[in-house]
Order: C-alpha cells, then structure tokens, then sequence
C-alpha cells in the first residue's frame, strides 16, 4: 500500500544543521592546526664574505636548549670568522659549520688547526609533534653518533632531508627565512677535494669553495628582532627605529639598521621599517590572548549544543 511521509519542520532542517555543524567542525580542526604552527622567538642575521646576509628565524618554545645554546656562541662572537667545513651534494644536501675558524694564517694544511671550543652537550629536542622537520632551508643541529652530543656545530638543510634525519634523530631549532636561493647557488660551488683532491680526507675536504677559490666564511652573525624594521629591538616597528636608522644611516658593518642585510644602512633599510611601522611582535603574552585551540573548541561546543537545543525544540513539536 502505497503511503505519502509529511516531514517535520524539524526533520526537514537537520540535515542542514548537520552540515552546518560538521563546517564549524573543519574550521576548528583549521584553527587547532593553525595554533601549533611555530612561532619564532628570536632571529639572527648571518652575514658571509659573498652575498647579501642571510636571516634565520629560531624556535624557542619547540627546541629551547638548542636555541639558547646557538646564542651563547654567537653572542660570544663564537662563529664569527668560523667557516662552512662541510657541504653534502646529491640527494641530500647540507652545509655544515661552527666547528672551526679561519687560521691567521691559512694553508692547505692548517684550516683544522683552530677548532671552536665546544661548551657542555645538549639534550636531543627532536619532537615529531612540533611540526618540526628536516626540510629545505632549516637549521639543525650536528652531534656525535649520540642522540645527546650536540655542542657548537650545526647543519642547514638544502633539500627536504626529513627521511633521513628526522628518523636520527636530528634536533631542528630554526629555519632561513631571507637567503635560501642564495645558499642553494652556494651548494652548486665545488668542493676543496675538487680543487685540491689530496685532501679528501681532511675534516674541510668537502667545504664548498666559492668560485674554486674561497672558503664560504661566516664574519658575523649578529642577533636582530624578529619583527622586520625593529631597529632597536623593543618589540615594535615606531619612531624609536627611525631614530636608530638615522643615527646608522650611511654606515656601513654589520649593524641592527641594516635591515636589507647588505651591510650598509641606506634607503633600503628606511623602506622596510616604512612598510612594518605599526607592527608589534607577534608572540602574545601569556595569560592575555586566548590559545586559537581553545577558541576552536569552545565554538565546536557551541556549535553542537545550539544544534541538539533547536533539535530538541523542534522535534518537541510534532
């Protein structure tokens, strides 16, 4: 027998209710990623013998004993005339350094002779659920066959070498955020064992040499604000910045006003605090701004008890 069902108000809206509430689902699943996205907490402006400096951002909350370790020897000048002894080339390329300085007197024979001196070993950080990985332009750190060895020296990742590092595992602790095409033309160099080939097995046979001539020489590696155009480091691009890149202006070193990285402080440096002015930093204080996770969340809740209340409403109707 044939019969004809009438639809509630009710049962004609659930279905939509339902989508709704699944949408509000995925964009709190969006929210929660986006909350365990890194955020740097300080940054460092390398500069070399070629080319413009290099930045490199750095992850204090995810990895802080590595952090905190590099800045003791760079705020030591520890890597300051220290060079790039290690350059990896194929499938899974690096550079590697903070290990040794330039002789004053260099010859083939003694750019080992001059090791950094290596502080107390750091923990192993490496945690898969941080987000961080050995992927292109990241800094990681160099150790013994020791998970727990990590000193003074450090590797930047050129290709996405993940699969082979992350499993070691390899602490990840900063990621290049101005120069990586600069560096990727930096590992096409040839190596000291190409040029020289009787030193193969010398710890800098594989360093890269640039235009088969030079070594790739760190000078300085100056620590700067996180937030482009922060000339005097107080967490906010204002008119106290204007003031120091004035003061600099025409300068040329390694200066914070050099914000463009290349080593004078000129019209460059005022566009970029131009183009940030207003911007404060972005890590928020705690206890004031609420996690994006837990925003997500309260909406996802809000979302289902508003959808089982007008349910409940409806269906109370029939």
């Amino acid at each position: 027998m044939f019969t004809m069902k009438y639809m509630t108000n009710a049962e004609r809206l659930a279905p939509t209710l339902q989508r709704i509430l699944l949408a509000t689902c995925v964009l709190c699943c969006s929210l929660a990623s986006y909350a365990s996205a890194q955020v740097a907490t300080r940054k460092a402006r390398w500069y070399f013998n070629f080319g413009d400096a290099v930045e490199i951002e750095f992850y204090g909350n995810e990895s802080p004993l590595h952090v905190a370790n590099f800045f003791d020897y760079a705020n030591d000048d520890d890597y300051n005339s220290s060079y790039i002894h290690r350059s990896v080339s194929g499938s899974s390329r690096f550079f590697q350094g903070g290990s040794y300085y330039i002789p004053p007197s260099p010859t083939l024979d003694n750019l080992s002779s001059l090791p950094i001196t290596a502080g107390s070993q750091i923990p192993n950080e490496f945690n898969a659920a941080n987000g961080l990985s050995n992927t292109p332009g990241t800094l990681a750190a160099a150790r013994t066959a020791h998970p727990d060895s990590a000193t003074s020296g450090w590797f930047i990742n050129i290709t996405n070498n993940a699969s082979g590092f992350d499993p070691g595992p390899y602490t990840v602790f900063g990621q290049v955020t101005k120069g990586l095409d600069f560096l990727n033309l930096v590992a096409q160099q040839p190596l000291f064992e190409n040029i020289f080939p009787g030193y193969s097995s010398a710890p800098y046979g594989t360093a890269p040499l640039i235009n088969g001539e030079s070594l790739f020489v760190i000078q300085e590696v100056l620590e700067v604000s996180v937030l482009d155009g922060d000339y005097d480091d107080n967490g906010m691009v204002n008119a106290g910045d204007l003031a120091e890149w004035n003061q600099d202006y025409g300068t040329a070193g390694f200066l914070q006003a050099d914000g463009d990285g290349n080593r004078n402080v000129g019209g460059g440096d005022f566009l970029l605090w131009q183009s940030n002015f207003g911007a404060t930093s972005a890590t928020p204080a705690i206890g004031v701004v609420p996690e994006p996770t837990s925003l997500a969340l309260a909406a996802c809740g809000l979302a289902a008890l508003g959808f089982a209340r007008r349910r409940k409403i409806q269906l109370a109707g029939r």
